[in-house]
């Protein structure tokens, strides 16, 4: 294993690590060109606009803003503020969401909050520019070396996630579980952390007033989902 390898696969919980790397590939690749279809190598600027983004990419097409989210939730009022900042300033943004952040918003709730402005970008797309990046003729040893090391890191992190059990965490256990419900039911749902007097509750919630629980809080929407199957 590689000196970088090593950071990346003990560091890779850590929204910094993402912020570090990307920043870097940005800067010395045509990562850009494979994740946002930009033909031109960016100038790439290190939390832009007052703190308001996580990085900035800017070259002939203008600018392009993204923010990263690892644990910490995006909430209304962020995505509220940022969509405000990129109509009034007519630029594009992305929004990497990894972590309990990857569960916790869909696309469209992105699109349409930020009419538009604004797209989610998940494990997957990430993966896939990664290694769209490493088939780059003649690709510099030390950013083949990098790409490499986080596509690797971002492999495992999702394997984590996605085979994670109740009694190691269940926190991703669950937020899995709902994951999958959500995508096998293609229904207007939403995953949560709730907070109360008996500690942190999983739930998927479901407008205006179902919601999914587990352990000791009771199952309101069993009969509606029977129902809703018929």
């Amino acid at each position: 294993m590689s000196g970088i390898s090593l950071l990346l696969s003990n560091a890779i919980d850590y929204e910094i690590t993402h912020q570090l790397t990307l920043f870097t590939l940005f800067r010395k690749s045509c990562l850009a060109k494979h994740l946002f279809g930009i033909n031109d190598m960016p100038d790439v600027e290190w939390e832009p606009d007052k703190q308001l983004f996580d990085l900035a990419l800017i070259n002939s097409f203008g600018r392009i803003y993204l923010e990263l989210k690892m644990w910490s939730p995006l909430g209304d009022k962020q995505l509220d503020r940022q969509s405000n900042h990129l109509i009034e300033i007519s630029a594009k943004g992305y929004h990497l969401l990894l972590g309990s952040s990857w569960f916790e918003r869909k696309p469209e709730d992105i699109t349409n909050i930020s009419k538009g402005k604004s797209a989610k970008i998940g494990y997957n797309q990430l993966l896939q520019a990664l290694t769209d990046l490493l088939t780059t003729p003649d690709l510099d040893p030390d950013v083949k070396e990098l790409a490499l090391a986080y596509r690797k890191a971002l492999q495992e992190q999702l394997s984590k996630f996605t085979s994670a059990t109740k009694e190691e965490n269940p926190k991703l256990f669950y937020y899995n579980l709902y994951r999958i419900i959500q995508e096998n039911l293609t229904i207007n749902c939403s995953i949560y952390t709730v907070n109360n007097s008996g500690g942190e509750k999983y739930i998927l919630n479901f407008a205006p007033s179902y919601s999914i629980a587990i352990d000791n809080i009771i199952i309101y929407t069993v009969n509606w989902l029977m129902e809703s199957s018929v």
